[in-house]
């Protein structure tokens, strides 16, 4: 009797099944998550490059024209207009660095980041990812 209840393997196919679904609905919950992540950098990328374009267009000097063809930009301008635009397109994005070049005057660089909740890498303990973007921009004619 002992060992035809060893041998019953009945109820096998309902156990591997079951471990099936879970492993799908951990990788469905990963793709999802990680699509989102990348939705999110591309709005980043686009909100932060839009911005600063923007902010730079509008904050040139135009009495200030360099021999080389560049405009001397209102660093003060810039780093305002770049702040309200990318409010203005975006929730919650902090702009971590905004870098004049030195030499090159109608240049300039910004990184942001923001933060993004995620749904199923909760459950590992990671409820938000933070997503970076950095752009250079640069008025030229």
């Amino acid at each position: 009797m002992a060992m035809k209840m060893i041998r019953n393997e009945e109820g096998y196919t309902t156990v591997l099944f079951c471990f099936v679904i879970l492993v799908m609905l951990a990788m469905a919950g990963l793709i999802i998550d990680s699509g989102m992540l990348m939705i999110a950098k591309m709005q980043l990328d686009d909100a932060t490059e839009i911005a600063v374009e923007s902010a730079v267009l509008q904050s040139y000097d135009l009495d200030r024209y360099n021999l080389d063809g560049t405009y001397d930009l209102i660093d003060s301008e810039v780093e305002a207009k770049t702040y309200e635009y990318l409010n203005k397109n975006m929730e919650n994005v902090l702009v971590t660095g905004m870098f004049f070049h030195p030499t090159k005057l109608n240049e300039v660089t910004v990184t942001t980041q923001v933060e993004i909740k995620t749904h199923f890498m909760m459950i590992f303990g990671k409820d938000k990812n933070t997503i970076k973007s950095e752009i250079r921009v640069f008025l030229h004619d």
